[in-house]
C-alpha cells in the first residue's frame, strides 16, 4: 500500500537495535533469564507508535524488566490506578487522547503515586514543552532516536533501592 519504504526503515531500525541488544548481552556475560530471575523491576512504557513500543518493550524485557504498555496517557493513568505501581514510567510526550505533559501533571498531583520515577522518551526537544526536570516534572529526559542500551543503563543505575550500592 505504498508504505514499503516505511516498513524497510522500521525493519532496518529493528535489526540495528537487535544488534545492540546482542552486543549488550555479550558484554554482560549473562543470559536474559538469569537477569530476569535476579531483577524483577517493573516498567510502564507509554508510547503511541506500535512499532517503537514493541521494540523498546522487547528490549526492556530482555534486559530483565517486567513491562506493561499503554498507547496514551489516559490508558497509562488507568493502569497506574489498577495495577501495582511500577518502578518507572517511560513516557512519550506527543500522543493522542492525553499527551505526555498532561500525563506528567496528573501523576504528580496524585498522592498515591508520590515518588514514582518518570522518564521522558521523546522526539520532541525538552525546551519545546512545558515539562520540567525534577519533583514536579520528569526525572530524566531521553531523546529519540533512542539508544536502548543507554536507557537501560540509566534505569539500572537510577532505580537502585535506597541503601543498596550499585
Amino acid at each position: 500500500v505504498g508504505r514499503a519504504t516505511d516498513a524497510e526503515s522500521t525493519l532496518e531500525k529493528a535489526l540495528g537495535e537487535l544488534g545492540e541488544l546482542d552486543q549488550f548481552v555479550r558484554q554482560t556475560g549473562e543470559n536474559s533469564s538469569s537477569r530476569v530471575k535476579r531483577d524483577r523491576r517493573r516498567a510502564l512504557l507509554v508510547e503511541d507508535d506500535a512499532n517503537e513500543c514493541e521494540l523498546l518493550a522487547g528490549y526492556l524485557r530482555m534486559s530483565g524488566y517486567v513491562v506493561d504498555t499503554a498507547c496514551n496517557g489516559q490508558e497509562a493513568l488507568r493502569l497506574l490506578a489498577e495495577q501495582p505501581q511500577p518502578d518507572v514510567v517511560l513516557l512519550d510526550m506527543r500522543m493522542p487522547v492525553l499527551d505526555g505533559p498532561d500525563t506528567v501533571s496528573s501523576i504528580r498531583r496524585c498522592p498515591e503515586l508520590k515518588g514514582l520515577r518518570l522518564f521522558a522518551v521523546s522526539g520532541t526537544p525538552r525546551d519545546e514543552l512545558t515539562v520540567g526536570l525534577g519533583p514536579g516534572g520528569v526525572d530524566r529526559w531521553f531523546s529519540k532516536p533512542l539508544d536502548p542500551a543507554k536507557l537501560v543503563e540509566a534505569m539500572n543505575r537510577d532505580l537502585v533501592p535506597t541503601g543498596v550500592s550499585a
